[in-house]
């Protein structure tokens, strides 16, 4: 089950239509939603016919974990990018303190993204 923190991670669009189908439960095959926003039916009918046209082999929840597991290494790596630009600009205020505390972040963040 994906929480609200994962969906955050997808574009704006999947993300909301994550977030419906997670609201609504999910439909018959090849079916749309009768409720469905407007705006979000060619998010919808875009990826129905990715998954018709190129049928995964793998288990949905294993690939749905393995995905969501690289996105979250990529907002870390994001994180991580602007923690640098953070501590450069601590470093140039000579603000000590501030550096401490970025750079425990920063070796949290990598330890996270190793994992």
């Amino acid at each position: 089950m994906l929480k609200d923190s994962d969906i955050k991670l997808f574009s704006g669009e999947t993300g909301r239509l994550i977030s419906y189908f997670r609201e609504k439960g999910a439909v018959r095959s090849g079916e749309l939603p009768p409720d469905l926003p407007q705006d979000l039916v060619d998010t919808f009918n875009q990826l129905w016919l990715r998954a018709e046209v190129f049928p995964s082999e793998v288990n949905p929840e294993i690939e749905t974990q393995e995905c969501l597991k690289e996105l979250r290494k990529l907002d870390l790596k994001k994180r991580r990018a602007e923690l640098c630009q953070e501590v450069r600009k601590a470093e140039r205020d000579d603000d000590r303190e501030r550096l401490s505390q970025l750079l425990q972040e920063f070796e949290q963040l990598n330890r996270e993204i190793d994992l």
